[in-house]
């Protein structure tokens, strides 16, 4: 059996042919109709991951509409006396942008947790999300509908790794979320930023990446500094550097899918596998074998 991912409940929704029959992922039950609606009757979507409309997008669809009219409806369910968007609001802003007093809808049955899911998609697979929208609208599922990690990376068709680097961006002061949030500190950055465990440290840092333009390899450096205290002295000219040790960092950084550091001397060595959270040093001791 094919694993169903949220991208086909996506389509079903939109109304897309999927080439086979298949069990919708998402939807609870089938369309209920296409209406033409009152604009004064649609309601953006109460789980919208996205925050930020750029005026200049919406005049670019709206323009797009004006001359080639809605090539495809608006998504929605029924709520009380008005309709929610399921999916479609840069289409609905762009409508309500022309002034336009009326709207052709789909009309879906779906639960407040798919309402979220199907929103989070379309952000996603549009590219329209910044990092920390994508973080709160994993952490929405999780605390919300009481997902686990795996269960959100399930549904999204993205890898689990992934799924935590984007959550431990939440744990950034609000600062630096801002920052990312706006573009001027890049997602490398704040990864980077994540792995100090001093708030004071992100901050002092994060100031001298928008000053001085830092690259992120730059960054990398200086946080390796600040993280790995030196060797004593009778260990530094110990110090083993082997391509071989090299090797196992990196096959072992893709085992346990974080970051792993070995240090070698004369008379001793430490490996050092990173964790960040009390989830995922619960994968790390799953994957080691201890239980």
């Amino acid at each position: 059996m094919k694993s169903k991912k949220l991208g086909k409940g996506l389509e079903y929704l939109l109304g897309e042919a999927l080439g086979e029959p298949t069990e919708p992922a998402v939807v609870s039950a089938a369309a209920t109709g296409t209406l033409e609606l009152s604009t004064k009757q649609i309601r953006p979507n109460p789980f919208q991951p996205r925050k930020v409309w750029e005026g200049a997008e919406i005049e670019e669809l709206a323009a797009s509409i004006r001359e080639q009219g809605l090539i495809q409806p608006i998504v929605v369910r029924k709520a009380g006396e008005n309709y929610q968007i399921i999916a479609g609001e840069r289409r609905f802003r762009a409508l309500q942008s022309l002034g336009r007093e009326t709207v052709q809808v789909v009309v879906r049955e779906i639960d407040d947790r798919s309402m979220l899911e199907v929103a989070l998609v379309e952000n996603l697979q549009r590219k329209d999300l910044t990092p920390i929208e994508k973080a709160q609208a994993f952490r929405a599922l999780i605390d919300r509908f009481k997902m686990t990690h795996e269960g959100v990376s399930a549904r999204l068709g993205m890898d689990r790794s992934t799924v935590t680097n984007f959550l431990r961006l939440l744990d950034l002061p609000e600062v630096i979320r801002d920052a990312v949030s706006r573009g001027t500190l890049s997602m490398g950055h704040a990864r980077c930023l994540i792995s100090l465990s001093s708030p004071a440290e992100q901050l002092v840092l994060a100031k001298r990446i928008e000053k001085e333009g830092m690259s992120v390899r730059k960054l990398e450096k200086l946080v390796q500094n600040l993280r790995t205290p030196p060797l004593p002295e009778q260990e530094k000219s110990a110090t083993v550097s082997m391509p071989v040790l090299k090797d196992w960092e990196e096959r072992l950084r893709r085992h346990f899918e974080t970051k792993v550091k070995i240090r070698a001397g004369k008379n001793r060595g430490a490996l050092i596998i990173e964790f960040y959270n009390l989830d995922d040093f619960d994968r790390l001791v799953a994957k080691i074998g201890v239980s």
